[in-house]
């Protein structure tokens, strides 16, 4: 597990594996990893990058954008939360603005 606090953070990549990541508030850049991650954006503009594998983002509060093309139909969940968000994903992923 991955947390962090507020400020506007930078997570390149999670470790290989199942990560969970929580990004706290502010306006973060997060990146996951080839396994089946979880990546929580938190309050703020935030941009979060599942990577290879089935991935759950969740955007949180602020205009959010979300990635989950990893050229694999329907593997994939993306969240946005309140804000205006933009989600880029896969055929057959699961999107919910």
């Amino acid at each position: 597990m991955i947390c962090t606090f507020g400020g506007n953070d930078r997570i390149y990549e999670g470790k290989d594996g199942n990560d969970v990541i929580y990004a706290g508030p502010g306006r973060d850049l997060v990146r996951g990893s080839r396994g089946a991650d979880v990546i929580y954006g938190g309050a703020g503009e935030d941009r979060l990058v599942g990577g290879a594998g089935s991935d759950v983002l969740s955007g949180g509060d602020g205009d959010d954008t979300l990635r989950t093309r990893d050229g694999v139909d329907g593997n994939d969940e993306a969240y946005g939360g309140p804000g205006k968000d933009t989600i880029f994903a896969d055929p057959g992923d699961r999107v919910r603005g």
